[in-house]
């Protein structure tokens, strides 16, 4: 049986790394338990704290190379001297020979018997799956009265959505929902959907939310059971972090999962894939209203944003920092929401004054945000668009004293006034339109440039 949380079993294999050998991010996922998830290894170990014991050192890319040097500025370096002094070898290009240094744990007869059971038990559940998506399709009688009860649910949760009812939205559903999105499962606690859907609800308008096609239904034959398979069109529009509302539209088509629980149909689970609408200019078409967010951080980045604006939390920034880390490290950050909300939290790591300047505590939180932003906005949250270039400018002002874009303005300790970080001029009008920043005449227009050594430039 395995036990404790997914980042303390990734740290408990790194430990059992011996001097002088190395593995890979996705060996210590595979013998953690979680095989594919060598990302979730790297973010386990970024969210080390200093003077940790874990040997962190130990952990390579699958190529023999280093790979911390990425994400923190140096990393590398550090890297390879404790690694040397333990009798690591590096060749000509910087790489690590596996075939030598690899660390190869025993394995016993338990650990090839468990791996025969999962195996096995992968096989069963693919032939299940399999059966019951042929079974889904065939003609079967149907209970009539218990058909039209599912289907007057589906026809409820189209109306709750035009009226911002998120109660009405979720009225049917259990107390815990299994969710399969974006080639993600989750379990959804019907309280955290709640919350965000009356979030998401309190900022959108539809238009539209009306079936493309007649729904299917179908019941079991001992009536616990059902489905429902629905294609719905979407469109409206929503508030986005920087006030501005602006169109969406989409086609939608889920499978509901139903059991009959205390006489009544409860939603359990929801399989579901979105359609993008046709290019049209300055519709948001790839954030799905019906993706399942991470309840922890959205409630993160609200408190976040509420501190930026005079509120205030429970919690400190490091305190949402070090929580934001512990749930990268355990896989939960996941949709581009999700990322979007991690970066607004990472973003705004502490600042010291050194020598007459602002200095940032740890700007490698900067740059993350930033990847996390990008991703974000891969997957459709519009929001995220002036961050991408924000979240850069900001990392690249506090270590090479420039920025690309023209985000980033600091306070003239002396004048009282703001000013402008050094812009690089190799960059483009059009790059900086690309994430909404004004051309460069006009934001030196809008404040001056701050003076600059050639060193800074």
């Amino acid at each position: 049986m395995r036990t404790g949380s997914r980042h303390e079993r990734f740290c408990a294999v790194i430990r059992r790394i011996p001097r002088g050998r190395v593995a890979t991010y996705g060996q210590i996922a595979d013998l953690a338990g979680f095989p594919g998830h060598a990302r979730q290894v790297g973010y386990a170990l970024y969210a080390l704290r200093e003077g940790t014991d874990v040997p962190w050192h130990r952990v390579i890319n699958a190529r023999g190379r280093l790979s911390l040097g990425a994400v923190i500025p140096e990393g590398d370096v550090e890297q390879r001297i404790r690694l040397e002094i333990e009798g690591v070898e590096f060749d000509a290009d910087g790489k690590i020979d596996l075939r030598r240094f690899r660390w190869q744990p025993k394995q016993g007869r338990k650990s090839a018997m468990a791996k025969g059971r999962r195996f096995a038990t992968a096989l069963l559940v693919c032939f299940a799956t399999a059966h019951l998506s042929v079974s889904a399709i065939e003609a079967r009688e149907r209970s009539s009265d218990r058909t039209a009860e599912i289907l007057k649910i589906h026809q409820d949760l189209l109306a709750s959505h035009l009226r911002n009812d998120a109660g009405g939205v979720l009225s049917a559903e259990a107390d815990t929902i299994v969710i399969v999105s974006r080639g993600e499962i989750c379990h959804a606690a019907k309280e955290a959907r709640t919350r965000e859907f009356s979030e998401y609800l309190s900022r959108t308008e539809f238009e539209e939310y009306r079936d493309v096609i007649d729904p299917i239904v179908h019941v079991s034959d001992d009536g616990r059971t059902g489905w429902l398979l629905a294609q719905v069109r979407i469109a409206g529009s929503r508030i986005g972090a920087d006030g501005a509302r602006k169109p969406f539209e989409s086609t939608w088509a889920w499978i509901e999962l139903y059991e009959r629980q205390d006489g009544r149909w409860r939603r359990v689970g929801e399989v579901s894939c979105e359609k993008p609408a046709p290019s049209s200019e300055g519709v948001d078409r790839r954030e799905s209203p019906e993706a399942p967010l991470n309840a922890e951080l959205a409630a993160l980045a609200a408190e976040d944003q509420a501190v930026r604006t005079g509120g205030t939390a429970a919690r400190t920034d490091d305190e949402r920092r070090v929580r934001v880390f512990e749930l990268m490290a355990a896989g939960a950050v996941q949709t581009p929401r999700d990322k979007f909300n991690a970066a607004l939290v990472l973003q705004h790591t502490g600042l010291t004054v050194c020598d007459g300047s602002l200095k940032s505590l740890s700007a490698e939180n900067y740059l993350l945000a930033h990847e996390l932003f990008k991703a974000a906005l891969a997957g459709g949250v519009e929001d995220a668009r002036f961050l991408v270039a924000a979240s850069i400018d900001r990392y690249l002002s506090f270590t090479q004293g420039m920025q690309r874009y023209g985000t980033n303005r600091v306070l003239n300790r002396q004048t009282g006034e703001e000013e402008l970080v050094p812009i690089d001029r190799r960059t483009t009008d059009a790059e900086r339109a690309e994430y909404g920043v004004p051309p460069l005449a006009e934001l030196l227009k809008q404040c001056p440039e701050q003076a600059a050594t050639p060193a800074d430039r």
